[in-house]
């Protein structure tokens, strides 16, 4: 198998995850919660409201005046957003350089098929999956503990 092969399963794979999701998972984003309620109520009406469009020129427009430069602003001036940068790089670097020469690993150096070192990333993948799946809710956990810690931390300093 080559790497077009690769490319394209990866390709359906991440094609099919987002189907899955954007039929399946909640729409949380307040904005477009609120926008959703205002067509129910407002089913009835048959025409379109020229204040509708005027509402959404005018969100088209904060996003590509605002919200789209934002984060290369802030990558451009906070010094704190610059090193989670560069770290972020560097990981995702050490990650996909780790990732991508395993199979030369287990090929040259245990003398093992292209297909058998390949099964090699299926234990990488269920044990990342298995450790998002224990980390997310024990980070819940500790982040909720951290939390009630402070506001008891803040409770009591303004009782003094």
């Amino acid at each position: 198998m080559n790497w077009r092969w690769i490319f394209w399963m990866t390709s359906v794979y991440i094609g099919s995850t987002l189907a899955i999701g954007l039929v399946y998972l909640q729409e949380t984003f307040p904005p477009s919660i609120t926008k959703r309620q205002k067509r129910r109520t407002h089913k009835h009406h048959t025409r379109v409201m020229s204040s509708d469009l005027e509402v959404s020129e005018a969100t088209l427009k904060k996003f590509f005046e605002v919200d789209l430069p934002r984060p290369f602003i802030l990558l451009g001036t906070q010094p704190i957003i610059q090193l989670l940068a560069i770290y972020s790089a560097y990981l995702f670097g050490l990650t996909h350089m780790i990732m991508s020469t395993f199979q030369t690993l287990w090929r040259d150096q245990y003398n093992q098929t292209d297909t058998i070192a390949s099964l090699h990333y299926i234990s990488i993948m269920l044990g990342s999956i298995v450790g998002c799946e224990i980390a997310g809710p024990l980070n819940d956990k500790v982040s909720f503990r951290n939390s009630i810690f402070v506001l008891h931390i803040c409770v009591a300093g303004k009782q003094d």
